[in-house]
Parts: structure tokens; sequence; C-alpha cells
């Protein structure tokens, strides 16, 4: 069983991941004018959103790069076909055809509604909050 939901996590974060870190490169090389989200959200077991750093995400990162030497080397058509299952793509797609202004518009993050925010532990508390006695 619980190889089973690995398998399954594993498999959500393939599909919602690598479409965003794909429209995350179209986005930013084809509307620099656009400001880009540096982080994601994931619902942890309390039934909150978690925001979560894309860097935290290794998925995200690898793809990231994938999706940066597909753009400039090819396969083009699969680089659109990918980055077009993006949300972020699909907002700003949708905010054109209604004929906005996208200068200095910022891009809200994507919600990865099947993957907890467990998968990703928590990240390690800065000097500051060691320091002091607050959370």
């Amino acid at each position: 069983m619980i190889t089973y939901l690995l398998n399954a996590t594993l498999a959500r974060r393939l599909i919602d991941v690598i479409p965003e870190a794909f429209g995350f490169t179209f986005l930013a090389k084809m509307t620099p004018e656009v400001k880009l989200p540096s982080y994601f959200l994931a619902r942890n077991t309390k039934n909150r959103w978690i925001n979560i750093a894309f860097s935290r995400e290794l998925i995200f990162t690898f793809a990231l790069q994938v999706a940066d030497k597909m753009l400039r080397e090819g396969p083009r058509q699969k680089f659109e076909a990918i980055s077009l299952r993006s949300s972020m793509v699909n907002t700003v797609n949708n905010a054109l055809n209604q004929g906005a202004n996208l200068a200095g518009a910022l891009v809200g993050p994507p919600a990865f509604i099947g993957i907890p925010a467990e998968v990703y532990p928590p990240s390690e508390k800065s000097l500051l909050q060691k320091l002091t006695w607050w959370k």
C-alpha cells in the first residue's frame, strides 16, 4: 500500500509539475513584462494551503533545465505542447484574450491539488528564527 501511494504521488508530481516548469520557461522568455511566482501551493493534512518554493521541487528544477534546452534547440512543437498544459500559461492566455495589459502583471502560483504538502519536508529555519522564540 505504501509503495502504491509513493508511486501515485510521484506520478501526480510528474503530471502536474512538468507542464508548469515548461510554462514558466515559456512565459519567462515570451512575456518578460510578467512577474512569475517563486513558489507553488500544496495542501497539507490540516487542509491548509502551504507556499512551497519551486526550488524545493526537484522535478521542477530539472524540468526547467530540459524546457530551456528544448526552447533553444527543439523539438519546438513538443515544448509548446507541454507548455500549453500549464495553468500559468492558461492564465496569461486568458488575460491576453480579454485584452489585458500585461505590463507589471503578477501571475499567481499554481496550486497542486493532488500533491500533499507533506511530500516536501519543512525547510531549515533561518538563523533569526533559531534565535527567537516565535516560529
